[in-house]
């Protein structure tokens, strides 16, 4: 479905798929860390624990950044869609994969903390 979505309407199909991953992480943000008044560990490696403590504030910024880059990246490929169609769809594309990686780094927040 989501499949045929984006092959019907190009580029805004996948500013469409990135808007729903960013909302899923808006919502884990919400569940997760939103009332969240302690410090939290931002950044975990196995060898030396935690290295980068913040607030959920910082996570949340994650996520309004991502939203930065979705917004930008929107208006950028609506100005190409006329003019390169494929350069619009692999900005799209881009968009999917940045959003994607900004998930499943809060996921990985949600999870250390």
């Amino acid at each position: 479905m989501m499949v045929e979505f984006i092959r019907k309407n190009g580029p805004l199909g996948w500013f469409a798929a990135s808007f729903l991953i960013l909302v899923i992480g808006f919502s884990a943000y919400y569940v997760r860390l939103a009332e969240t008044e302690n410090l939290i560990i931002l950044h975990f490696m196995a060898g030396r624990g935690a290295d980068v403590l913040g607030t959920a504030g910082d996570a949340l910024g994650m996520l309004v950044s991502g939203g930065m880059i979705l917004v930008a990246n929107g208006m950028l490929a609506a100005i190409l869609a006329s003019r390169n169609r494929a350069l619009a769809n692999a900005i799209g594309m881009l968009t999917v994969l940045i959003v994607l990686l900004i998930l499943i780094a809060i996921l990985g927040i949600i999870a250390v903390n």
